[in-house]
């Protein structure tokens, strides 16, 4: 409609990260919001599909290999679907999205109590616990944090409950292996090769985290399906897909300006990740990225250890 294209040009406009779909039913939906977007100029916003209807849910791998993410809106998916069928239906949104590598979001009615209460249900602290074990990357808060009295105390709980259910390390890491899907291009096939051998160093050797060098995100979104055990760290050359990897499961991001010395990238990288907080000089890193360093996206060919500060 055209007060849809009305709130695709605002978004645009605002530089907003990503824009959520509503109601939609296959990847034409997507296709027809891009070329919108595109229409606008600017950098383009990253989509993602809220899984709301039968349809979309029958046309879920199709929808999922267009969008830039997924939601599991269970509330508008439960009054499309008979309510028993919502647990089910988020399980295999779920599932979908942690094969191909994509980020996905639960939502709706996560601590709806703490609209007016202080302290959430345990029905609701289970089914925060149930979504993370699940394996989704985000969980997402809706009038808890619009219109509630308790906003920051909702945020607080939920954080305290994903820290739990992961306080013993990643959920699924070896399940999710087992059952990632490889791509059939011959090059993203041999990305994914180098993530999943990344994933493996990372479980087997002293590395503390996974430094993920990245022009679009890909390279850092192949490795977080496997789930690896050391916090992944992506390493963007510009803020916007810096700021889009914030949703992606395990994924903190700093910025650095890529060069073609890739000894002082990683040095510089190293010393952005150090002044960051995120680790200490000294500490091992595997890093993920690609020989020469400014060629174009989608050709990660290298695993490399280095301490960091070195």
């Amino acid at each position: 409609t055209d007060a849809d294209k009305e709130d695709v040009a605002f978004a645009v406009g605002h530089g907003v990260d990503y824009l959520g779909l509503s109601f939609i039913n296959d990847a034409g939906d997507l296709q027809l919001a891009r070329d919108v977007a595109l229409a606008c100029g600017g950098e383009q916003p990253g989509l993602v599909a809220k899984i709301e209807r039968p349809e979309a849910l029958a046309n879920l791998r199709e929808i999922a290999g267009s969008a830039d993410g997924v939601m599991v809106a269970r509330g508008d998916l439960g009054v499309q679907l008979p309510p028993e069928r919502v647990p089910r239906a988020q399980k295999e949104i779920i599932n979908v999205a942690n094969q191909i590598g994509l980020p996905v979001i639960t939502a709706t009615q996560m601590l709806e109590s703490m609209i007016t209460q202080p302290v959430a249900t345990r029905a609701e602290t289970s089914d925060v616990a149930n979504a993370v074990w699940d394996g989704t990357d985000a969980v997402m808060l809706s009038a808890e944090t619009a219109v509630g009295k308790y906003p920051v105390e909702a945020v607080q709980t939920m954080d305290r409950i994903i820290k739990e259910v992961e306080k013993e390390g990643p959920i699924r890491s070896q399940a999710a292996a087992a059952m990632a899907t490889v791509p059939d291009d011959a090059t993203a096939r041999f990305s994914d090769a180098i993530a999943r051998a990344a994933f493996a160093l990372g479980d087997q050797t002293p590395a503390g985290l996974l430094v993920v060098f990245t022009k679009t995100g890909a390279a850092v979104r192949r490795i977080a399906k496997y789930r690896p055990g050391p916090p992944i760290i992506a390493v963007a050359d510009n803020e916007l897909v810096a700021r889009r990897l914030q949703l992606v499961w395990g994924v903190e991001s700093v910025v650095v300006e890529v060069e073609e010395n890739p000894d002082s990238v990683f040095r510089k990288a190293g010393q952005s990740i150090i002044e960051a907080g995120l680790a200490e000089e000294g500490e091992y890193a595997l890093i993920v990225g690609s020989l020469p360093m400014t060629q174009k996206a989608g050709q990660t060919n290298l695993v490399h250890v280095r301490k960091l500060g070195s």
